[in-house]
């Protein structure tokens, strides 16, 4: 949806410039893609106090159609995004933010790595040769950050919030936990007395230290899941997914967690999984996302069984609920047998219209649970990483 501006006179005022009221006016200007929204921050200063106020902000969000960011390629970065609008399916390629960046990605044989942490409300958190920026695609603006301190400048963890009492955005950095010696468990971020930074876009230019408390009651084997997932917001929490094990005469027990960060007290706290998902069921989790305000995670065993748990009362463990299990593998749509064939969950709720969007085998699938329907569409690339993915004009 397009918005031609009129630059006659008569027009430089918020309700003049149509004839509308107030609230129509901005009624239409929420309904806007981002770029003509900032176009129309230099209409009037009466447009321009409407369009920074941040309750405009939250209400173009939520007029926007949700979908997913997809990474195509390790080293080219490039990135995409699918969106259904209404049956819809569009699948576009944006330029890399490179002509930001410090040091432009020229070549591809310097395997650098670029790694996408977090979206939130249309904000990608992303590092890039250790740095960490901030990049909004729909209306290009960048931020790059300070350096985390920290004595290993590799590997680390990051996590992306917004805070709606504040109107800020919230990274937490979290380093590998430094060894006996000068080694660093590049697989465990997460253990007590780790060294954590806190960021926040509104305030000091610098980073706020916090230590890492027990959560696990000890010191067991840790490890992040795996960089393919990127954080996950929800009940004003940043959350992460980890494995971990308890050694028992000599057996060690898997267990799945989720690591909640609460942006407003700014402590940390561990959320158990569904008991059953223990032992070698916990590698069985694929995503985490929100449904209907619910703490929700989906699984996936082979050949396609696809379980969705929900936390019915966030943080309680006895909560959580099997709110449905499907088997791809016996629906109309094949699906491949390879023993190496594993699914991950997109999304689902509001995004893509209630359908759950999956990706395996160089395959999206779409299955719709209320109609149990499965359809699917080949893109043109492997994908490497994904995230959802909304428009917004936060960070302007």
């Amino acid at each position: 949806m397009e918005l031609v501006v009129c630059n006659s006179k008569s027009a430089r005022t918020r309700g003049a410039a149509s004839g509308f009221p107030n609230d129509v006016i901005e009624e239409i200007l929420s309904r806007l893609d981002a770029q003509s929204v900032m176009r129309c921050k230099c209409v009037c200063k009466s447009w321009l106090s409407l369009i920074t106020h941040p309750s405009f902000k939250h209400r173009h969000l939520k007029n926007q159609v949700p979908g997913a960011l997809l990474r195509a390629d390790d080293l080219d970065c490039a990135f995409s995004f699918h969106v259904n609008d209404n049956g819809n399916h569009r699948l576009w390629s944006h330029p890399c933010p490179n002509d930001y960046m410090d040091c432009p990605i020229v070549d591809e044989k310097q395997n650098l790595r670029m790694i996408v942490f977090a979206c939130e409300n249309g904000v990608i958190c992303l590092s890039y040769r250790n740095v960490v920026y901030l990049w909004n695609p729909a209306i290009r603006k960048m931020k790059k950050l300070p350096s985390l301190p920290s004595p290993c400048p590799m590997r680390h963890l990051y996590g992306l919030g917004y805070h709606t009492l504040t109107d800020d955005f919230k990274v937490v950095g979290i380093p590998p936990m430094k060894t006996g010696g000068v080694g660093f468990d590049y697989d465990n971020n997460f253990k007590r007395g780790n060294l954590v930074g806190v960021y926040s876009l509104r305030g000091p230019s610098s980073w706020k230290t916090l230590e890492m408390p027990d959560l696990f009651f000890s010191d067991p084997n840790c490890a992040n899941h795996q960089s393919i997932f990127c954080s996950f917001v929800l009940n004003g929490s940043i959350h992460w997914l980890v494995y971990y094990g308890r050694e028992i005469e000599e057996t060690v027990l898997e267990s799945l967690g989720i690591v909640a960060f609460d942006m407003s007290t700014e402590v940390f706290k561990l959320i158990n999984s569904p008991p059953s998902l223990g032992g070698l069921e916990a590698y069985t989790a694929k995503r985490m996302f929100d449904l209907s305000g619910c703490l929700s995670l989906l699984t996936f065993k082979r050949p396609g069984l696809i379980d969705m748990w929900v936390m019915k009362e966030y943080g309680v463990s006895d909560s959580w609920t099997k709110h449905f299990s499907f088997n791809l593998s016996k629906s109309s749509v094949p699906s491949p047998t390879d023993d190496d064939f594993m699914l991950y969950p997109l999304g689902l709720g509001r995004y893509s219209n209630g359908d759950l969007l999956l990706y395996g085998g160089d395959v999206f699938y779409l299955y719709n649970s209320k109609c149990n329907r499965v359809e699917y569409l080949r893109p043109e690339f492997s994908m490497f990483q994904f995230t959802t993915y909304v428009e917004s004009i936060f960070l302007s």
